[in-house]
């Protein structure tokens, strides 16, 4: 009879202490399923937050959009295994160069003129007339009419009609105007930061949202480059250096009239009375010495990691290699 009474007794506590564990987790649950549902939720809405806002802030000069190739009109650029090359006559040449290139002969993207060539996550972006269009390495596609177009990573920054600088993205959303009045179409996008000429000629920067906007050089410039921590900048009579966060300017070299200059390497290479001249810009070289590379009629130049290019008055196109050597004469294979 105890037995009986003791097995009915702790068949009911089991029952109880099940019954208690039971309801434990359920208010346990009640409680952790929406911390868990609300800790997901913010998770994705961290995600969303970076997808929309970071990468249209991320800048990236990668491949041929190359601070070189922007300058002077951005005419040259190596991307893919080929050099794109908008000439003066021929169009846009896709030229194969190395044994990336699928192709082995010269092909004509454009008839018509172009410009500000770059190339961003395998597209190559150029200006055709008034009308910026992507080009996929079989096609082209018209994006929209811009003036002074630049793309940079998932933005487009371009100069308005009336003179301020604006981005959108490359699928046309997101307008925006800086409210940054710019001469002559010389911005740069550099990080965080957008360096331009402003309207009295002299060189300003400027968040790229277009906020603390601030003069760095109070001189009426011509031509500007920006490369690291320096500007370099030419006037009527001289090429500067503006070292930019201590805000003190150099003289490079004095020159004869206007000049067209460029960065390759370590070096400013820059024209001179008719003549093609560099000057080795590492801190070893102290005393500045000009070197004369050639006495070809420039009339613009550009620079990618490995090569310099020259565009002549009589619009042929030459390479440099090497900064001791002669410049060639590019084969356009058209």
């Amino acid at each position: 009879m105890n037995d009986k009474v003791t097995a009915e007794m702790n068949n009911k506590l089991n029952i109880a202490g099940t019954t208690d564990s039971g309801v434990k987790k359920s208010r346990v649950s009640k409680y952790l399923m929406p911390a868990f549902i609300a800790f997901i939720a913010l998770l994705v809405a961290a995600a969303a937050i970076f997808m929309l806002i970071m990468p249209q802030d991320i800048v990236d000069y990668s491949a041929g959009n190359t601070y070189g190739n922007i300058m002077n009109g951005g005419r040259v650029l190596e991307a893919g295994g080929y050099l794109f090359y908008a000439s003066d006559d021929k169009g846009l040449l896709k030229i194969p160069v190395s044994d990336e290139a699928q192709a082995t002969t010269t092909e004509v993207i454009s008839k018509d003129k172009c410009s500000n060539i770059s190339e961003v996550q395998s597209k190559v972006y150029y200006q055709s007339g008034q009308m910026l269009k992507s080009y996929n390495f079989l096609n082209s596609t018209d994006i929209a009419e811009l003036r002074y177009p630049q793309v940079i990573g998932s933005w487009i920054y371009y100069i308005n009609e009336a003179g301020s600088i604006c981005k959108m993205r490359t699928n046309g959303k997101g307008q925006k105007d800086l409210g940054l009045i710019c001469a002559d179409g010389q911005f740069y996008v550099e990080n965080t930061r957008i360096y331009y000429k402003g309207a009295d000629g002299c060189i300003y920067f400027a968040m790229i949202d277009g906020s603390e906007n601030e003069q760095l050089v109070s001189t009426n410039v011509d031509k500007f480059f920006l490369s690291n921590e320096y500007l370099y900048y030419s006037t009527s009579n001289s090429i500067m250096a503006f070292m930019i966060y201590d805000r003190t300017s150099t003289i490079i070299d004095e020159i004869e009239g206007e000049t067209i200059f460029n960065i390759f390497g370590y070096n400013l290479i820059y024209t001179d009375g008719g003549k093609i001249n560099a000057v080795d810009l590492s801190s070893s070289n102290v005393n500045r010495e000009i070197k004369e590379i050639s006495d070809l009629n420039v009339a613009e130049i550009y620079s990618s990691s490995t090569t310099a290019y020259f565009i002549t008055d009589a619009g042929e196109l030459y390479k440099l290699s090497d900064i001791s050597a002669t410049p060639e004469l590019v084969n356009l294979g058209i």
